[in-house]
């Protein structure tokens, strides 16, 4: 099926054409209105994807970085005077990941942090300077080319053997470049959401004693400074994303109960910080919460959590629809779930300022993509 679809393509579009393919993704837009965004786009040199980081900022676009490497989890920095975001190159077999950020006033990129065989998957501002990261690291080295595999899931399929990584969350310095521990033990964080105000931060993890058996996913909070987590939502099935409301009382996070096992509809759930009461506000939505399409002009680095609005009146999602996938929101006042029409343009990324969506859009029967507010 997958050579039939490429022959498809090939016959529809020719080996050169494929090469001209680009991918916009990751749209982050500041409070001082700077949009920034990504393009991907192939180095037929190299055989590889390669990646920029572009912004518009008066109107005007301009090119932050050379097309090298991938670039993930942009994120801007409260005050909207820097721009976070993950650089990773692979070169000779060895992958190599850095923290960076970008300045509105000018200069070109600065490296905060970076590691070889390591992954940082997600980054978060606490404040002007300082980010939370979630680095996957080796926590036990393999000796010579024998591997001691005591978990059971430990291979994936373009990721290769992780029987010996955990991922765990860390505070980087600007000015120190530096980084310092929040969580360590024998699981691994995923989605997670800051609370700078309180100093703490929440997460999806298993710290069951059964985790390795199991797909179900609970939320924890840990203070920043480090210690012990504590569980504050008990939840049954699988945490896919999760955000933290700006009042910080709730936390909207994307999964499903395990009710009809894997075939389960991802759904919208809201919990209480303090209660950890859970209420699913997307029950009679007959859809799976997620971007399940896939082309080679989609980027699958792209973020696609639930969303607050400033008000924190409504949550934004996406789901797919057909052939597309649709940006829609539950309305808290309304207590309805609410379609933004984007016409026939798939939304394969978002971000939300002042009622405002920006989006990246991908039209159907074409691979133009763009950003629109």
């Amino acid at each position: 099926m997958g050579l039939s679809v490429l022959l498809l393509v090939l016959d529809m579009f020719g080996a050169e054409a494929l090469t001209r393919l680009v991918s916009v993704s990751d749209p982050r837009v500041s409070g001082k209105g700077v949009v920034s965004f990504s393009v991907t786009r192939i180095d037929r040199a190299k055989d590889t994807y390669a990646s920029a980081l572009f912004w518009i900022n008066s109107g005007r676009r301009v090119r932050l970085t050379e097309f090298y490497g991938s670039i993930a989890s942009p994120v801007w920095s409260p005050k909207g005077e820097m721009l976070a975001y993950v650089h990773t190159v692979r070169s000779n077999g060895k992958s190599q990941a850095s923290v960076r950020t970008v300045s509105v006033y000018g200069g070109g990129p600065l490296t905060l942090y970076t590691e070889e065989d390591v992954g940082f998957t997600g980054l978060s501002w606490v404040s002007e300077d300082e980010l939370v990261v979630c680095k996957r690291e080796v926590v036990a080295r393999d000796e010579g080319d024998a591997k001691r595999v005591s978990r059971i899931r430990y291979r994936l399929d373009n990721e290769g053997y992780f029987h010996n990584r955990r991922s765990h969350l860390f505070k980087l310095n600007v000015g120190s470049r530096k980084l310092r521990r929040i969580t360590e033990g024998d699981f691994d964080v995923g989605s997670f959401s800051v609370d700078a105000a309180s100093s703490r931060v929440y997460f999806a993890s298993n710290m069951d004693a059964d985790a390795e058996t199991s797909l179900v996913k609970h939320i924890y909070e840990v203070p920043l400074s480090g210690g012990s987590p504590k569980r504050v939502v008990e939840w049954s099935g699988p945490i896919n994303a999760l955000n933290l409301s700006h009042k910080a009382d709730r936390l909207a996070f994307l999964g499903h109960d395990m009710k009809h096992g894997h075939a389960t509809n991802t759904k919208l759930y809201v919990a209480s910080t303090t209660s950890g009461k859970v209420e699913c506000m997307t029950d009679g939505f007959d859809r799976s919460l997620e971007n399940s399409l896939n082309t080679d002009v989609r980027h699958r680095n792209t973020d696609l959590s639930p969303f607050w609005d400033r008000s924190d009146s409504r949550v934004y999602f996406v789901y797919t629809d057909r052939w597309i996938t649709r940006l829609a929101n539950y309305d808290f006042g309304s207590s309805s779930v609410k379609v933004v029409d984007t016409g026939k343009i798939s939304v394969e990324g978002y971000h939300v300022v002042n009622e405002t969506v920006y989006f990246t859009g991908l039209t159907v029967g074409g691979a133009s993509r763009s950003i629109c507010p």
